[in-house]
Formats: C-alpha cells, structure tokens, sequence
C-alpha cells in the first residue's frame, strides 16, 4: 500500500521487515527494486539494493540487484550481482540467462557458453536458455557445437525464427552454404510467412550468383509490404545484380524515402546512381551515407567512388584514404587507394598500396590487373604482363571455348590460332602482332577475329589463315594441326618485351587501293585544294566512354583550320550533329553517307587511309589509323578513362603506332588547353597532304 501511495521511505521500511522475515519472497525483492528505482537516481539504487542482496545473499535479491545495474550501466557490478545469483541457492534459470547475456555484451562468449552449459547440466532446459546456449557457442567459435544444441529445440519446433537464425549464422561460420540454403528452405516450409527466413534465403541467392532466384521472392514480399523499405532496397539491390538499374532506380529511390536514415538505403540508390554514369547525383546518398555511418568503410568507399566517377580524383582520395584509416585490414579500401593513386598517375606510390593490398588477399585477380598498369605506366613490361594476364581470372573475362592448350612462347610442332577477346579497336592493336607471331611459328598461324575485320586482315596478311567468329568455332580452326591457342591481346606478353621489341612501321593493315583512291579523290575535290581532315570525338566504351570522348561542340579551336574540309569518322549517324557544328563554326564537315564502320570496316579503313590528317579521341578510328599509317594526332584524358594501350607512350610517341602523335589533357577532366593548342598548330603549320 505504501508503494502505491507514493510513500517511498515506508515502502522499503516495510518490504525490507518483510524479507528479512522472509527472504524467500521473489514479490517482495522485486517490489523493493522498484522502491529504490523510484526513490534513487538508477545507479544509487543499484549500489544499495546490492548492499541488501549481498548481505541477504538471497539469489533473487541478487538478480534484482544485477538486473538494476545493468540499467544503470555498471556492467562489471551487474556482471558480479548476476555470478553471485547463480552461486546462491535457489538461483533460478533466469539469472543464469542474465549472466550469459552480459557475459556476451562483455564479449566473453567463452565464458557465456560454459554458464548456459551449467544450467543445462542444473537441469534448466527453457527455450530462451538453449538459444542463449547455443548463440554463446557460435559466438565463441564454436559452430558445429552450436548446431548439435540447437538440433533438438529445432525438432520440436522447426518454426522458431531465433533458432533458425543461429543455425544459418553457424552454416556460414561453417562455409557451407548448401546445407545452408537447405536450412533456410526448411525454416520457410515450416514457417511459410516468414520474412526473416525468406531474406535470408534472398541473401544466399545473391551471394551465389543467383539474383534471378532471387527476384521473384522480393517482388512478392514487396507486394506483401509495399510501405516497407527494406524490401525497396533490396529489391534494388538484386534488380542491379541482374543489370536492370533502370528497373531498380525507382525502388531505390522510394527506398531513401521511405527509409532516409538507412544506410543501406542510402548506399543501393548511390550504387545505382553510379552504374547509371549519374555521378553527381550518386554524391548525394554516399554523402548522405557516410553522415548516418561515418566509420563504415563501405560508406567512405562508396563516396570515392562517386567522386572518381567526377573526376574528382584529389577528393576521391582524401575518402578513400579515410575508408583505409578505418580499416587498414580491409583489401578492397587499400586496393581503391592505389587506383587512385594511378589516377593521380603517381605510380610508384601506387605500386607500394597494391602490393599492400595483395598481401592482404594474394589471389585478388583485379587487384593484379590493376596493378599491372602501373608497371605498363613505368615500362616493367614483364612485370606488367604478369599482373594483366590475371584478367583470366577476373569475372568479366570473355573465355572462347577453344581445346587447345595455352600457348607458353615456346616452339611448336604444329599451327596456332589467335582470338580476339576485346573490342575491335584492341583487335585492330593486337593484329600488329602477328607478323611477329607468323615468324614465331613456321608452322602456320590462324585467325578467329571480327567478322568485319576479315577482308581488311586477309589482304594485309596473306599468311595467315582469317575467320570471322562465329559460335560454334569454325570447324577449320578446330584442325588437328593447331596445336595451341592465344588470346590475341596476350600475344604482348610473349612478343613485346621491353621497348626495343616495338619495330617501326608505316602502317600494318593494307586498305584496299582502289578505295583509297575513289575517295581520297572525292574528299579533295570536296576540299578545293586544302587539307582534308578526318575527325573523331566519341568513345562508346561503356565504362569509360565518357571520359574518352570529347563532343563536337568544343572543336571549334580545330575546325577553324584554314581551308580545310573535316570528314567525320564518327561511327553512327551522326549527321544532325555534324550539320550543328558546321552551322556553328562555318566549318566544312563532310558525313558520308556510303561508309559505315558498323557495317564495313574495310571501307572505313580505306576512308581513314584517304585522310591528310586524323584528329580523334581514344577510340576504334584512333587504332584504325595508327594500324594503317595515317598521319593522326590522338587527343588522350587524363587518369581514369585512360585505357592499358596508351601508358605505354611516352611523351608524343606512340609505339603501337608510330604515325600518331600524342597529345593530353592538361587537367583531368579539361580538353580546352589541348584543343586551343591543336587549333594554333593548325592555323600557323597547315596539314601535308597524303601521298599514299
């Protein structure tokens, strides 16, 4: 009566005399724990309801006394109350759960196992005590023991949403994921409208490459929870493993509404945003993201990231270098540094953080390749050959199911064939190889390549035996005579050594004359007289396309070259923008509707033969023109964007292609310096006309 009339002082007067004539009064401890509550600040309470339990040493008292300072935050004190509770006689199964649970905030899962395992012995068998068991022991490294624990409370109940997720942290402990999935699959048959069971088994889909499994079950329970935005975000999150961002934007984006202090949120719109080229607006939710979780390294990684994206590379780093603070164990924070200092084009700099980072993971396969570029930047070319030739290893690598062994550089008995397994500006690149190759092996050298590059390869090297790739392989490339196969790009490991091994060359692929002259006779009737100029802006690659390119929109600086005619060597209809350029500049810019490099590239080379001059961007007419020898002045970015080929140049040099002269951004990011150059050169040097 006295706790309730607010009488504080009487009510523990009363309810102490009561303990001590009875101290086995679970009620009556209890109620003096929340006299004391009432009456003291929780601490003060704490430490006197302690000195009663202690002295009674009564185990509920005890628990009481433990339970009010874990309230207060006195671990250590609770945690000694709660050991006492459980030595004391009477002690029930409740204090033992308390002093496993604190155990475990103490991070002593050891130690928490070995109470759960006392009380079992004791007798004690509730659920809560054999979950708590078996989480102390997965908890302390104990999987496998977790599992044999959990085994019978599972066979009662199949359903028990906390078992079963102890039991599918122990499987992954264990790294077995397909009875892994198999547990997740039992605990949805048992409990069909579960939604942990059914994320989890989402979960497992994804990190097994199976986001296509995956998708049916999150499209249901968004359907099920349309308000909910976890389900938004993973959904997002799959739809974007699948390569369907534009599906997964929408989601992400109500995901961040409904849900705008997630973090996972924040991170799936930002990882959309991203692979979307949306780069400024992918800032927003990594800023946004690294707000709510500062000391996440995945927050500070993914912040980098939209900044390098920009361009950005200076503040880019200033992230990464936090994500690396955080986490100097982490292979991924340490391996986005060292790309970024590539970028910055520091490359020994780089070259000591990727080896930082392959010490933490050995067998990273990008993290070699990467770091491959810079040996290329430095000219190590062994070095260089050894990292790039991991991109086998790589996920996006693109196998052609040939049977032949692995050429090693060593003699053959038999014929080899090459295949191209990059685009086809890298095709074009590495044809200027094979006569090298044909010297390296007498016996023969086939030929899987782009089917438009047949006729352009044919004439040029007669030797070889060329076929256009088709699926399956052409029988002929299948004889038994060819003893070994190349992938076309790795034919630089064995034959591009050192920088001696590049021979000058006026040029390797031979367009056919006829052309050549039909149109180079065209273009100079068109000219009047003056310099004809073939010109380039745009790169399609879809990963860096956007920093290779440069639109047509700046060249005014070059267009304005005195008496010449521009000839686009763009491919695609680009009619409409060349037609603006030239309204725009007064500039003469031809787009000649009869060549088509989509189509035919054998008349596209013949198009970049008739040219007096080549001006373009990182793209397939920049090796077009390289390979058959026109005189090309080749406009490069800086850091990213700047593909594997072109490190190796030095200065203006080019030795790919010895008839390219190279020029670079001044800034990353900035094409106007550049372009104001090439238009005085231009203006104050003209252009010699071909003599081809």
């Amino acid at each position: 009566m006295a706790l309730k009339s607010g009488d504080l002082d009487a009510a523990i007067a009363a309810l102490r005399a009561a303990i001590e004539r009875h101290p086995d009064l679970p009620d009556a401890w209890r109620r003096l724990g929340i006299a004391h509550s009432r009456k003291y600040r929780m601490g003060e309470a704490a430490v006197r309801m302690a000195a009663i339990a202690t002295a009674a040493g009564h185990a509920t008292g005890l628990l009481v006394a433990a339970q009010m300072a874990a309230q207060a935050r006195d671990l250590p004190a609770a945690t000694r109350l709660a050991e006492a509770a459980v030595a004391a006689d009477g002690a029930g199964e409740e204090a033992f759960l308390l002093l496993g649970r604190l155990l475990r905030q103490r991070r002593d899962h050891a130690a928490a196992a070995a109470v759960a395992e006392r009380a079992a012995r004791l007798g004690f068998g509730g659920d809560k005590l054999r979950l708590a068991r078996a989480e102390a022991l997965l908890r302390s490294g104990r999987p496998q023991e977790a599992l044999d624990a959990l085994a019978p409370l599972l066979a009662e109940q199949p359903g028990l949403s906390p078992a079963r997720v102890i039991e599918n942290d122990a499987l992954q402990q264990l790294k077995d994921p397909v009875r892994e999935e198999a547990a997740v699959r039992a605990w949805i048959a048992a409990d069909p409208a579960t939604d942990t069971g059914h994320l989890r088994l989402v979960n497992l889909l994804v990190n097994s490459d199976r986001a296509a499994e995956a998708a049916p079950i999150l499209f249901r329970l968004l359907r099920e929870h349309p308000d909910d935005g976890r389900y938004h975000t993973l959904t997002a999150m799959v739809l974007h493993a699948l390569g369907k961002e534009r599906r997964g934007l929408p989601l992400a984006q109500r995901a961040v509404e409904l849900l705008p202090d997630s973090v996972e949120a924040q991170m799936a719109l930002a990882t959309i945003l991203n692979r979307l080229s949306r780069y400024e607006e992918a800032e927003i939710p990594a800023r946004r993201a690294v707000e709510l979780a500062p000391d996440l390294v995945t927050t500070r990684s993914m912040l980098a990231l939209s900044l390098q994206r920009q361009n950005r590379f200076v503040e880019a780093e200033s992230a990464s270098l936090h994500a690396v603070a955080l986490k100097p164990d982490d292979a991924d924070a340490v391996a986005n540094l060292a790309t970024l200092q590539w970028m910055l084009e520091r490359y020994e700099e780089s070259l000591v953080t990727f080896d930082r980072a392959l010490a933490l993971r050995p067998d990273d396969a990008e993290i070699h390749f990467n770091r491959g570029m810079s040996h290329l930047a430095l000219g190590d070319f062994p070095r260089a050959w050894a990292d790039i030739g991991w991109r086998w290893k790589r996920r996006k690598s693109k196998w052609r199911p040939f049977p032949q062994p692995w050429w090693d550089g060593g003699p053959l008995a038999g014929r080899i064939v090459v295949w191209g397994d990059q685009g086809v500006g890298d095709e074009v690149l590495a044809a200027g190889l094979l006569p090298d190759l044909v010297r390296a092996v007498p016996a023969g050298v086939a030929l899987e390549c782009e089917p438009r590059l047949v006729p352009l390869i044919r004439r040029s090297m007669p030797a070889i035996d060329v076929h256009g790739r088709v699926d399956p392989i052409a029988p002929p490339l299948l004889a038994p005579d060819i003893v070994a196969q190349v992938p076309a790009v790795d034919l630089a490991n064995h034959l591009r050594r050192d920088a001696a091994s590049f021979r000058p060359h006026a040029g390797y692929l031979v367009p056919d004359p006829g052309m050549v002259a039909r149109l180079r006779a065209r273009y100079r009737e068109a000219a009047g007289g003056g310099p004809v100029i073939g010109i380039s802006w745009r790169s399609t690659n879809p990963r860096f396309g956007v920093r290779k390119t440069f639109e047509l929109p700046g060249w005014a600086p070059i267009l304005a070259a005195p008496g010449a005619v521009f000839v686009s060597l763009q491919y695609g209809d680009v009619a409409a923008e060349t037609a603006a350029a030239a309204t725009a500049t007064g500039a003469r810019i031809l787009a000649d509707p009869e060549v088509d490099s989509l189509v035919d590239l054998d008349l596209y080379a013949a198009q970049v033969a008739a040219m007096d001059l080549v001006v373009t961007v990182s793209n397939t007419a920049a090796h077009v023109a390289g390979a058959v020898g026109a005189p090309t002045w080749l406009m490069l970015p800086r850091g990213n964007g700047l593909l594997w080929y072109w490190l190796l140049c030095q200065g203006e040099h080019c030795p790919w292609y010895p008839s390219i002269r190279v020029f670079r951004q001044e800034r990353v990011g900035d094409w106007s310096g550049m372009v104001e150059r090439l238009g005085r050169m231009l203006a104050e040097r003209g252009v010699a006309p071909a003599g081809r």
